[in-house]
């Protein structure tokens, strides 16, 4: 009787632990969710917020990166004290704010700061920056510098900007802003945050994913398979690589640009002579393929690549170490088959030597490039191309 009595007390005590333990875990559940959820705002400070959104229609110029969703942008005509001060002392719990709607909050004297910009305008313009813009003045430089490029008209008061996920017709995106609300700081942020709800935004995807049924002609394969990069340059490129707002912002801190000339010495090294005399590498047969295809400015069709076999073997020849006379026939006859991928891999591997020192907006006139079934070439002025 007395090990019965026991034993009930024990599974009591054993039971009630565990109820205490499973609550107690259940509400830190609870104030971990709670934490990771933004503040609500009241239906009127919502409506109060979405009564001043300002719309601008535009079509996006050429040689700019799309512009994902999720991106945020604070501008202003002038420098305004007040809000940047407010903005620099609670930069971060702002975009925590933004963070938890799966958007990025771009305030650009903190990206200006915080990056080797150097190595990004170097990579992304080959040259260096505008050195009368710095941190203090690059947003109101950048904000007169969008509106130029939109076509808009610059509005008087500071505002946060995004893009629109519905384009206002066909080709014409729209831009959606607000206007910082001065007087109270922390609950514009905190609004615009949680009306800020995007689906993350569109990338370039490196390796763009074949047809299942596509042709296993070398035409067929070109805008993917010429796109493929090693891992290390690929690393390169995405660290490199700047895209939508960030992109607009390297482009306004760049002087203008102009294509460099493109030399080929008489041992065929090749030097972008204008962007610090860069030397692009290739191996010996993409570097014939590049030769090739620059030799020809009219351009050349795949299937017609067998009718190119004797003048790449001879450029092949003239550039190869190789000793057996039989390896460097198999090589061409490889690249001029326009049922094999080979002069799909070679065309690769030439895009990843421009693209490994420049961006590839600015390298695109250099490597070999065209649409599916119309003629490849490298598009750059024969004017800038200069043989030795």
């Amino acid at each position: 009787m007395y090990m019965l009595v026991w034993s009930v007390v024990l599974f009591v005590v054993i039971g009630i632990a565990s109820l205490m333990f499973v609550n107690k875990k259940r509400h830190q559940r609870k104030e971990i969710c709670n934490s990771s959820m933004p503040e609500v705002p009241s239906k009127e400070k919502i409506d109060q917020l979405l009564s001043t959104q300002i719309s601008y229609e535009f079509e996006l110029p050429d040689g700019f990166s799309e512009i994902p969703y999720h991106q945020v942008l604070y501008l202003e005509k002038e420098y305004d004290s007040t809000i940047n001060v407010y903005i620099q002392a609670n930069l971060n719990a702002i975009q925590q704010k933004y963070g938890m709607r799966s958007c990025t909050f771009i305030y650009l004297p903190n990206w200006l700061n915080n990056i080797d910009l150097s190595e990004l305008v170097s990579y992304n313009a080959a040259q260096d920056l505008n050195n009368s813009v710095e941190a203090s003045n690059i947003t109101p430089y950048f904000t007169e510098q969008f509106f130029n490029w939109i076509g808009c008209q610059r509005p008087d008061e500071p505002i946060v900007i995004s893009i629109s996920r519905h384009p206002a017709n066909g080709r014409i995106r729209r831009f959606v802003a607000f206007p910082v609300d001065r007087a109270n700081l922390e609950s514009f942020f905190s609004t615009h945050a949680y009306i800020s709800v995007y689906p993350h935004g569109p990338y370039y995807q490196l390796i763009p994913q074949q047809p299942e049924n596509a042709s296993l002609e070398a035409d067929e394969y070109f805008i993917s398979e010429a796109e493929r990069l090693v891992d290390e340059i690929r690393e390169r490129v995405n660290r490199l690589r700047v895209i939508g707002f960030y992109d607009m912002a390297i482009k306004a801190l760049q002087l203008p640009i102009s294509p460099s000339r493109l030399l080929i010495t008489k041992e065929f090294r090749v030097f972008l002579t204008d962007y610090n005399n860069t030397e692009i590498t290739m191996t010996p047969l993409p570097k014939a393929v590049f030769i090739l295809f620059l030799k020809h400015p009219e351009g050349i069709l795949f299937k017609d690549l067998p009718n190119y076999r004797m003048e790449l073997l001879d450029i092949y020849k003239q550039l190869s170490d190789r000793e057996n006379p039989q390896s460097i026939t198999l090589s061409v006859d490889y690249v001029t088959d326009p049922y094999r991928n080979s002069i799909n891999e070679k065309c690769s591997r030439i895009r990843e030597a421009f693209i490994s020192h420049f961006n590839e907006e600015l390298m695109k006139p250099y490597f070999v490039t065209g649409e599916r079934g119309q003629v490849k070439k490298i598009t750059i002025d024969r004017d800038y191309v200069i043989w030795e």
